[in-house]
This record gives structure tokens, C-alpha cells and sequence, in this order.
């Protein structure tokens, strides 16, 4: 994080900015670092800025000093990955009057947001998975075990492509 604003450049070329006070703040290097050669060393050039418009966020407090105050990392993420997934859990219809406690079914849905990493005409690759679900109380034991064979159909989409 960065209080209150930052500027981003490699190799002398515009990466962005973020004006969001004690906050991280994520840059995509991938288009700079393509463009060099093979071996070369970049220069990553960080601009901090004491007052902006965003300043006002972290100002309640009047701790009014600059600078970056987490560590900078550099992630090289593969071509395609899972960047996101939420698990959400819903009661069974007729179940709804129950507490939790006594539930002993739920349907799970699980979500997931692909990315796609390359040039080119995109495409979208699923193997085979086995998805197990555990069910474990606030003390971490191990109290169910389910696992069952089913199909799943799946919907893919690519953003930007027909």
C-alpha cells in the first residue's frame, strides 16, 4: 500500500496509478516485460505522491505521512489460472425452518473466473476434475466426508470472443 497516491512506470513506460489510501494496489507489468529482449534488466520506477485528491481518505486520523508501507512483489502468473472462486452453500427446499445444526444435506454451488494469459484467439481447455467436500466444525476436526460421482456440465466463456 501506498498513502495517498502512486505512479507506476517500466523502462520509462506508463504502467498507472492508484489513489486509494492504505490499500493495495495491483499493476499488470506483462505488456512492458514482453517487449524486451530475452536477459535484459528493467527498471521498475515508483512515484509517490504525498497529496492528491485522495488524501482525505486516511486523513481522519492526522497521520499524515507518505510513502510506501508494504512490500512491492513481483507475481508471474501462468498463462491460464483460476483467479477467483467463491463457494456458496444454499438449504434444500422444505429445509428452510430448520437451524443449521440439524441440516444434514445443502446444495453447493462453487463459481469459478478464469483468466486467460495469452495472445491470440482464445481458448479454453477443462480437464477432468474431482471436487471432495468436507465438512468441518469451528475446531477444525473432520466431521463428514462426501464424495460422490456425478457430471457436471459446464458453461465456458471467454470474454471477447463469439
Amino acid at each position: 500500500g501506498v498513502s495517498s497516491c502512486v505512479e507506476v512506470w517500466v523502462d520509462g513506460q506508463w504502467i498507472g496509478m492508484s489513489k486509494d489510501s492504505c490499500l493495495d494496489a495491483e499493476f499488470d507489468l506483462t505488456p512492458s516485460l514482453r517487449q524486451s529482449e530475452g536477459g535484459q534488466q528493467h527498471l521498475l520506477t515508483v512515484r509517490v505522491i504525498q497529496w492528491s485528491d485522495g488524501s482525505y481518505l486516511e486523513d481522519q486520523d492526522q497521520w499524515w505521512l507518505s510513502g510506501i508501507f508494504r512490500h512491492v512483489q513481483l507475481h508471474c502468473s501462468p498463462r491460464t489460472l483460476i483467479d477467483d472462486y467463491r463457494i456458496t452453500t444454499d438449504l434444500l427446499p422444505g429445509h428452510s425452518d430448520k437451524p443449521m445444526k440439524s441440516q444434514r444435506s445443502a446444495v453447493v454451488s462453487l463459481d469459478l473466473r478464469l483468466s486467460l494469459r495469452e495472445e491470440g484467439e482464445p481458448t479454453l481447455v477443462v480437464p477432468r476434475y474431482r471436487l471432495s467436500a468436507f465438512l468441518l466444525p469451528p475446531g477444525g476436526s473432520d466431521i463428514g466426508t462426501s464424495l460422490s460421482s456425478s457430471t457436471i456440465e459446464t458453461e465456458c466463456a471467454v470474454p471477447g470472443s463469439s
